[in-house]
């Protein structure tokens, strides 16, 4: 899987993998450097900030590190978080940040996903639309890191599946909610959930309203001149009463939470940081990071590799 990385990202990550190896050895650390427990990490991340390195570079190896963790497979489930918040910053570590601003979790993406599927499959009970409709947004909305824009404005034909491949097209928005004169096509597995459960809802819904193509996805959330981000805060306000959420921040969980719980995750997975902007349409690294303040360093969870892992053998 490394070798279908970019050259570029096998350069990078090999280098800061190498650093880790020499850093491991010359600190006659016990064990095998292989998969890096988080107590190594730890050490390696207090050394690179001693040799007063940038809070951007410790994070890149930070990255690398955890990719090749990912492809060796989990180290333990007793494993504590990764405990590198701080980074390259003393005042940080000293006094861990307290995200502010609320995320969607990748654990409701996946439930969603199985819930969905579920009623489609269901014999004894007929879908309800809104439910369907609820988690096929916030499913879209975070396995593709979408605006809010975004995701309201996708129609039946930017849904498509093509042998293992799920593509969408996604029309990029300006300020304002003016399109862009281009569409950008983002193409992921199909073969795997959650991205599974959308070819089920595409199917359905090919079948049961063959003609609806606007407002595919939030139809029965949307009002008259209602701008499209409120049909989408109330489509993950019905999902999150589906999962039945009591999220301290839930009222707080409006569109953008999905744009940003899908860069934490694929942060958290380890995904390459040019890689993580393109998906989302971020113009640079720096506005990436207002997303993932305060989660830099948290360790990937079963479900954000659910469902972002494969990124990290995708060109």
């Amino acid at each position: 899987m490394f070798a279908a990385y970019r050259p570029s990202t096998q350069r990078s990550y090999a280098s800061a993998q190498a650093l880790y190896e020499d850093f491991y050895e010359e600190s006659e650390l016990a064990g095998d450097p292989w998969p890096a427990s988080d107590a190594a990490i730890l050490a390696f991340v207090s050394d690179c900030n001693k040799r007063k390195l940038q809070q951007d570079t410790i994070s890149q190896y930070v990255a690398a590190i955890r990719s090749k963790n990912t492809l060796l497979g989990p180290v333990g489930p007793d494993q504590v978080a990764l405990a590198l918040r701080g980074v390259g910053n003393q005042r940080v570590a000293e006094a861990p940040p307290k995200p502010s601003k609320p995320a969607w979790e990748a654990a409701w993406v996946v439930r969603a996903a199985e819930l969905l599927s579920a009623s489609l499959r269901s014999r004894t009970q007929v879908p309800k639309l809104p439910d369907l409709q609820a988690y096929a947004v916030t499913i879209v909305g975070f396995l593709f890191a979408l605006r809010s824009q975004s995701v309201a404005s996708v129609n039946s034909d930017h849904l498509k599946f093509e042998g293992d491949a799920f593509h969408l097209v996604v029309e990029v928005y300006k300020d304002k909610g003016v399109p862009k004169p281009k569409s950008v096509m983002l193409s992921a597995p199909a073969t795997q959930q959650p991205f599974r459960a959308l070819f089920d809802f595409l199917d359905y819904m090919h079948r049961l309203v063959p003609e609806r193509k606007e407002n595919f996805l939030v139809s029965e959330f949307i009002a008259k001149s209602d701008e499209p981000s409120r049909a989408v805060d109330r489509a993950m306000d019905h999902v999150l009463s589906l999962l039945k959420i009591d999220h301290p921040m839930r009222t707080q969980q409006k569109s953008h939470a999905l744009r940003r719980g899908a860069a934490i995750a694929m942060l958290a997975v380890g995904v390459d940081v040019d890689k993580r902007r393109l998906w989302g349409g971020w113009k640079s690294h720096e506005s990436m990071k207002p997303y993932v303040a305060g989660y830099e360093f948290a360790k990937p969870t079963a479900e954000q590799r659910s469902c972002f892992s494969w990124m990290l053998g995708a060109e």
